[in-house]
Protein backbone atom coordinates (compact mmCIF):
# COMPACT_ATOMS: atom_id res chain seq x y z
CA UNK A 1 0.00 0.00 0.00
CA UNK A 2 1.89 3.57 -0.81
CA UNK A 3 0.91 7.22 0.48
CA UNK A 4 -1.96 8.90 -1.34
CA UNK A 5 1.00 11.84 -1.29
CA UNK A 6 3.24 9.99 -3.48
CA UNK A 7 0.81 11.15 -6.29
CA UNK A 8 0.79 14.05 -8.27
CA UNK A 9 -2.42 15.93 -8.96
CA UNK A 10 -2.57 13.71 -12.59
CA UNK A 11 -1.87 10.28 -11.14
CA UNK A 12 -4.52 10.95 -8.58
CA UNK A 13 -7.32 11.89 -11.60
CA UNK A 14 -5.95 8.67 -13.74
CA UNK A 15 -6.55 7.02 -10.37
CA UNK A 16 -10.02 8.13 -9.80
CA UNK A 17 -10.93 7.09 -13.45
CA UNK A 18 -9.56 3.95 -13.03
CA UNK A 19 -11.58 3.58 -10.11
CA UNK A 20 -15.07 4.85 -12.36
CA UNK A 21 -14.77 8.44 -10.68
CA UNK A 22 -15.30 11.50 -12.07
CA UNK A 23 -11.32 13.45 -12.16
CA UNK A 24 -12.71 16.73 -10.22
CA UNK A 25 -12.57 14.60 -7.15
CA UNK A 26 -8.76 15.18 -6.94
CA UNK A 27 -9.56 18.63 -6.68
CA UNK A 28 -11.09 17.52 -3.64
CA UNK A 29 -9.05 15.37 -2.37
CA UNK A 30 -6.18 17.70 -2.95
CA UNK A 31 -7.90 20.22 -0.80
CA UNK A 32 -8.24 17.74 2.13
CA UNK A 33 -4.30 16.78 1.97
CA UNK A 34 -2.98 20.21 1.47
CA UNK A 35 -4.76 23.13 2.39
CA UNK A 36 -6.34 21.61 5.48
CA UNK A 37 -4.12 19.19 6.37
CA UNK A 38 -6.28 16.62 6.88
CA UNK A 39 -5.40 13.33 8.49
CA UNK A 40 -7.73 11.08 8.03
CA UNK A 41 -10.08 10.11 5.20
CA UNK A 42 -13.27 9.77 7.08
CA UNK A 43 -12.94 14.07 7.37
CA UNK A 44 -13.11 14.90 3.69
CA UNK A 45 -16.66 15.58 4.13
CA UNK A 46 -17.53 16.32 0.83
CA UNK A 47 -16.62 12.91 -0.50
CA UNK A 48 -19.07 9.60 -0.79
CA UNK A 49 -18.55 6.88 1.16
CA UNK A 50 -17.52 5.13 -1.27
CA UNK A 51 -14.80 6.62 -2.67
CA UNK A 52 -13.58 7.57 1.38
CA UNK A 53 -13.93 3.29 1.63
CA UNK A 54 -11.68 3.33 -1.99
CA UNK A 55 -9.07 5.52 -1.05
CA UNK A 56 -8.62 3.78 2.59
CA UNK A 57 -7.99 0.11 0.76
CA UNK A 58 -5.78 1.52 -1.71
CA UNK A 59 -3.72 4.20 0.36
CA UNK A 60 -1.54 4.85 3.30
CA UNK A 61 -2.40 8.48 4.51
CA UNK A 62 0.22 9.99 6.86
CA UNK A 63 3.35 8.92 6.10
CA UNK A 64 5.22 9.97 9.76
CA UNK A 65 4.57 12.04 13.02
CA UNK A 66 6.14 14.12 15.50
CA UNK A 67 8.60 12.16 18.17
CA UNK A 68 9.42 15.26 19.93
CA UNK A 69 9.52 19.08 19.46
CA UNK A 70 11.75 21.80 20.97
CA UNK A 71 10.88 25.16 20.83
CA UNK A 72 13.83 28.16 21.44
CA UNK A 73 14.16 30.16 24.25
CA UNK A 74 15.90 32.84 22.30
CA UNK A 75 13.65 33.23 19.39
CA UNK A 76 10.42 31.66 17.71
CA UNK A 77 12.01 28.89 15.97
CA UNK A 78 10.77 25.23 16.57
CA UNK A 79 12.53 21.92 15.92
CA UNK A 80 11.37 18.86 15.34
CA UNK A 81 11.84 15.21 15.63
CA UNK A 82 9.49 13.04 13.05
CA UNK A 83 9.17 9.70 13.47
CA UNK A 84 9.40 7.69 9.70
CA UNK A 85 7.35 4.19 9.67
CA UNK A 86 10.34 2.13 9.27
CA UNK A 87 11.89 3.43 12.66
CA UNK A 88 14.35 6.17 11.27
CA UNK A 89 13.58 9.83 11.79
CA UNK A 90 14.05 13.11 10.17
CA UNK A 91 13.83 16.66 11.26
CA UNK A 92 12.23 19.86 10.33
CA UNK A 93 12.54 23.39 11.50
CA UNK A 94 9.98 26.09 11.38
CA UNK A 95 10.93 29.63 11.78
CA UNK A 96 8.25 32.39 11.69
CA UNK A 97 8.80 35.79 11.19
CA UNK A 98 6.54 38.95 11.36
CA UNK A 99 5.18 38.26 7.80
CA UNK A 100 5.87 35.09 7.20
CA UNK A 101 7.00 31.66 7.94
CA UNK A 102 9.80 29.83 6.77
CA UNK A 103 9.93 25.48 7.03
CA UNK A 104 13.26 23.87 6.39
CA UNK A 105 12.72 20.27 5.24
CA UNK A 106 14.97 16.71 4.85
CA UNK A 107 14.97 15.01 1.82
CA UNK A 108 17.21 11.87 2.93
CA UNK A 109 17.97 10.00 6.25
CA UNK A 110 21.49 10.97 6.58
CA UNK A 111 23.68 11.77 4.04
CA UNK A 112 26.37 10.32 2.04
CA UNK A 113 28.27 13.52 1.61
CA UNK A 114 29.96 13.98 4.81
CA UNK A 115 30.93 17.59 4.77
CA UNK A 116 32.83 18.25 8.14
CA UNK A 117 30.47 20.80 9.78
CA UNK A 118 27.47 18.74 8.88
CA UNK A 119 25.92 16.47 11.79
CA UNK A 120 23.03 14.73 9.37
CA UNK A 121 26.43 13.13 6.88
CA UNK A 122 28.02 12.06 9.91
CA UNK A 123 25.51 8.88 9.97
CA UNK A 124 25.94 8.30 6.10
CA UNK A 125 23.41 7.46 3.80
CA UNK A 126 20.40 5.70 4.82
CA UNK A 127 17.58 6.02 2.46
CA UNK A 128 15.61 8.85 0.35
CA UNK A 129 12.75 10.08 1.48
CA UNK A 130 9.72 9.48 -0.52
CA UNK A 131 7.48 12.44 -2.16
CA UNK A 132 5.01 12.12 0.63
CA UNK A 133 7.56 11.87 3.37
CA UNK A 134 9.01 15.52 2.04
CA UNK A 135 5.34 16.69 2.08
CA UNK A 136 3.97 15.61 5.17
CA UNK A 137 6.74 17.63 6.74
CA UNK A 138 5.10 20.93 5.59
CA UNK A 139 2.15 19.43 6.20
CA UNK A 140 2.53 19.01 9.65
CA UNK A 141 3.54 22.82 9.77
CA UNK A 142 0.45 23.22 9.03
CA UNK A 143 -1.21 20.55 11.30
CA UNK A 144 0.03 22.30 14.46
CA UNK A 145 -0.97 26.25 13.31
CA UNK A 146 1.77 27.80 11.07
CA UNK A 147 0.60 29.58 8.07
CA UNK A 148 3.59 28.11 6.07
CA UNK A 149 4.63 30.78 3.29
CA UNK A 150 8.35 29.55 2.59
CA UNK A 151 9.89 26.15 2.01
CA UNK A 152 14.12 25.77 1.98
CA UNK A 153 15.19 22.42 1.31
CA UNK A 154 18.07 22.71 3.85
CA UNK A 155 17.21 19.77 6.44
CA UNK A 156 19.00 16.31 6.16
CA UNK A 157 19.99 15.15 3.10
CA UNK A 158 21.51 16.20 -0.44
CA UNK A 159 17.98 17.04 -2.05
CA UNK A 160 20.09 16.67 -5.45
CA UNK A 161 20.81 13.54 -4.48
CA UNK A 162 17.09 12.28 -4.14
CA UNK A 163 16.32 14.53 -7.28
CA UNK A 164 12.64 12.91 -8.98
CA UNK A 165 10.91 12.93 -5.52
CA UNK A 166 12.19 16.09 -4.61
CA UNK A 167 10.48 18.05 -8.19
CA UNK A 168 7.77 16.05 -7.75
CA UNK A 169 7.50 17.47 -4.07
CA UNK A 170 8.14 20.54 -5.40
CA UNK A 171 5.39 20.53 -8.22
CA UNK A 172 3.10 19.58 -5.30
CA UNK A 173 3.98 22.75 -2.58
CA UNK A 174 3.64 25.07 -5.92
CA UNK A 175 0.18 23.66 -7.10
CA UNK A 176 -2.73 26.00 -6.98
CA UNK A 177 -4.92 23.41 -5.78
CA UNK A 178 -2.55 22.12 -3.16
CA UNK A 179 -0.20 24.15 -1.22
CA UNK A 180 0.21 27.51 -3.79
CA UNK A 181 3.52 27.91 -2.55
CA UNK A 182 5.11 30.40 -4.98
CA UNK A 183 7.97 28.97 -6.90
CA UNK A 184 10.00 31.86 -5.71
CA UNK A 185 9.23 31.02 -2.04
CA UNK A 186 11.18 27.89 -2.41
CA UNK A 187 14.78 27.19 -1.88
CA UNK A 188 17.00 24.10 -2.87
CA UNK A 189 19.80 24.31 -1.10
CA UNK A 190 22.59 21.83 -2.87
CA UNK A 191 26.26 20.78 -1.61
CA UNK A 192 26.81 20.73 -5.63
CA UNK A 193 25.99 18.08 -7.47
CA UNK A 194 26.58 19.38 -11.01
CA UNK A 195 24.60 17.00 -13.52
CA UNK A 196 21.77 18.12 -10.29
CA UNK A 197 22.19 21.75 -11.18
CA UNK A 198 21.68 21.23 -14.75
CA UNK A 199 18.55 19.48 -14.51
CA UNK A 200 17.77 22.13 -12.73
CA UNK A 201 18.28 24.59 -15.54
CA UNK A 202 16.02 22.56 -18.26
CA UNK A 203 13.03 22.94 -15.30
CA UNK A 204 13.19 26.95 -16.10
CA UNK A 205 11.03 27.39 -12.80
CA UNK A 206 11.90 30.70 -10.83
CA UNK A 207 12.89 28.71 -7.68
CA UNK A 208 16.11 29.67 -5.29
CA UNK A 209 18.68 27.73 -5.80
CA UNK A 210 21.81 27.72 -3.15
CA UNK A 211 24.79 26.12 -3.12
CA UNK A 212 27.25 25.57 -0.25
CA UNK A 213 30.23 26.63 -1.01
CA UNK A 214 32.11 27.20 2.23
CA UNK A 215 35.46 27.20 0.65
CA UNK A 216 37.58 29.72 -1.62
CA UNK A 217 39.85 26.68 -3.62
CA UNK A 218 39.86 23.53 -3.96
CA UNK A 219 42.31 22.70 -1.58
CA UNK A 220 40.13 24.36 1.43
CA UNK A 221 36.77 22.63 -0.16
CA UNK A 222 38.91 19.42 -0.16
CA UNK A 223 39.11 19.63 3.51
CA UNK A 224 35.81 20.84 4.79
CA UNK A 225 33.54 18.76 1.80
CA UNK A 226 34.48 15.65 0.30
CA UNK A 227 32.48 15.87 -2.41
CA UNK A 228 34.98 18.77 -3.70
CA UNK A 229 36.97 15.44 -4.86
CA UNK A 230 34.82 14.09 -6.90
CA UNK A 231 33.14 17.25 -8.14
CA UNK A 232 35.81 19.89 -8.03
CA UNK A 233 35.58 23.38 -7.93
CA UNK A 234 36.38 24.23 -11.29
CA UNK A 235 33.09 21.77 -12.53
CA UNK A 236 30.69 22.88 -10.11
CA UNK A 237 31.36 26.65 -11.11
CA UNK A 238 31.06 26.25 -14.69
CA UNK A 239 27.60 24.15 -14.04
CA UNK A 240 26.45 27.42 -11.43
CA UNK A 241 27.51 29.59 -14.47
CA UNK A 242 25.81 27.77 -17.27
CA UNK A 243 22.45 27.47 -14.73
CA UNK A 244 22.38 31.33 -14.16
CA UNK A 245 22.93 31.68 -17.86
CA UNK A 246 20.28 29.24 -18.98
CA UNK A 247 17.66 30.49 -15.99
CA UNK A 248 18.62 34.06 -15.71
CA UNK A 249 18.19 33.92 -12.17
CA UNK A 250 20.68 34.57 -9.04
CA UNK A 251 22.33 32.32 -6.94
CA UNK A 252 23.32 32.41 -3.50
CA UNK A 253 26.35 30.84 -2.21
CA UNK A 254 26.36 29.42 1.55
CA UNK A 255 29.75 30.06 3.24
CA UNK A 256 30.59 28.96 7.04
CA UNK A 257 32.95 30.95 8.77
CA UNK A 258 35.20 29.13 10.08
CA UNK A 259 38.06 30.53 11.80
CA UNK A 260 41.51 29.86 10.57
CA UNK A 261 40.39 27.89 7.74
CA UNK A 262 38.18 29.69 5.37
CA UNK A 263 37.71 33.28 7.16
CA UNK A 264 40.89 35.26 6.71
CA UNK A 265 41.09 38.09 4.55
CA UNK A 266 42.85 36.57 2.15
CA UNK A 267 40.15 34.01 1.92
CA UNK A 268 37.56 36.84 1.05
CA UNK A 269 39.68 38.33 -1.54
CA UNK A 270 39.80 34.56 -3.13
CA UNK A 271 36.53 34.15 -2.81
CA UNK A 272 35.73 37.51 -4.39
CA UNK A 273 37.61 37.02 -7.31
CA UNK A 274 36.07 33.37 -7.71
CA UNK A 275 32.72 34.98 -8.05
CA UNK A 276 33.21 38.14 -9.73
CA UNK A 277 30.59 39.08 -12.39
CA UNK A 278 28.20 36.19 -11.48
CA UNK A 279 24.65 37.03 -10.82
CA UNK A 280 24.94 36.30 -7.13
CA UNK A 281 25.00 36.58 -3.53
CA UNK A 282 26.79 35.18 -0.87
CA UNK A 283 25.41 34.07 2.62
CA UNK A 284 27.89 34.19 5.42
CA UNK A 285 27.07 32.00 8.15
CA UNK A 286 27.84 31.95 11.87
CA UNK A 287 29.88 28.34 12.30
CA UNK A 288 27.31 26.04 14.71
CA UNK A 289 29.41 24.32 16.86
CA UNK A 290 28.01 20.81 17.59
CA UNK A 291 28.71 18.20 19.92
CA UNK A 292 27.73 15.54 17.17
CA UNK A 293 30.42 17.14 14.58
CA UNK A 294 33.03 17.62 17.50
CA UNK A 295 35.91 19.13 16.57
CA UNK A 296 35.35 20.62 12.94
CA UNK A 297 36.64 24.14 14.06
CA UNK A 298 36.11 27.17 15.30
CA UNK A 299 33.52 29.98 14.74
CA UNK A 300 35.04 33.64 13.54
CA UNK A 301 34.10 35.65 15.15
CA UNK A 302 31.41 38.84 14.89
CA UNK A 303 34.12 41.40 14.05
CA UNK A 304 35.57 39.02 11.73
CA UNK A 305 32.38 38.01 9.98
CA UNK A 306 31.95 42.07 9.18
CA UNK A 307 35.44 42.51 8.13
CA UNK A 308 34.94 39.04 5.61
CA UNK A 309 31.82 41.12 4.47
CA UNK A 310 33.47 44.32 3.97
CA UNK A 311 36.15 42.70 1.75
CA UNK A 312 33.24 41.33 -0.19
CA UNK A 313 31.22 44.71 -0.79
CA UNK A 314 33.90 46.73 -1.41
CA UNK A 315 35.19 44.11 -4.45
CA UNK A 316 31.82 44.20 -5.70
CA UNK A 317 30.01 40.79 -4.39
CA UNK A 318 26.91 41.33 -2.32
CA UNK A 319 26.56 39.26 0.87
CA UNK A 320 24.66 39.13 3.84
CA UNK A 321 25.41 37.53 7.77
CA UNK A 322 23.03 34.97 8.52
CA UNK A 323 21.13 35.50 11.59
CA UNK A 324 21.53 32.18 13.29
CA UNK A 325 18.34 30.94 15.14
CA UNK A 326 17.33 27.93 17.24
CA UNK A 327 20.93 27.65 18.95
CA UNK A 328 19.56 26.83 22.18
CA UNK A 329 17.58 23.66 20.57
CA UNK A 330 20.44 22.11 18.73
CA UNK A 331 18.72 23.65 15.07
CA UNK A 332 21.29 22.79 13.10
CA UNK A 333 20.06 19.71 10.83
CA UNK A 334 20.99 16.54 11.68
CA UNK A 335 21.85 17.43 15.30
CA UNK A 336 18.83 16.15 17.02
CA UNK A 337 18.45 12.89 15.34
CA UNK A 338 21.64 12.13 16.06
CA UNK A 339 21.04 12.49 19.65
CA UNK A 340 17.60 10.55 19.30
CA UNK A 341 16.59 6.72 17.80
CA UNK A 342 13.64 5.35 17.64
CA UNK A 343 14.21 1.70 16.37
Amino acid sequence: MQYLKNLSYDELKTWLLEQGEKPFRADQIFYWLYQRAVDDFDKFTDLGLDLRRKLKSAFELSSLHIAKKLASALDTTEKYLLGLRDGNAVESVIMPYDNRCTICVSTQVGCSFHCTFCASGKRGLIRNLETAEILDQVSIGRQIGHPITHVVFMGMGEPLDNFDNLIKAIRILNHPKAFNIGARRITISTCGIPEGIKKLSLLDWQIELSISLHGPNSEIRNRLMPVNKKYPLAVLMKAVKEYIKKTDRQVTFEYTLIKDINSSDANALELAELLRELNCKVNLIPFNVSSVVGKAGIPASVKGAKVFQSILTRNGIKSTIRNSRGADISAACGQLSAQHKLL
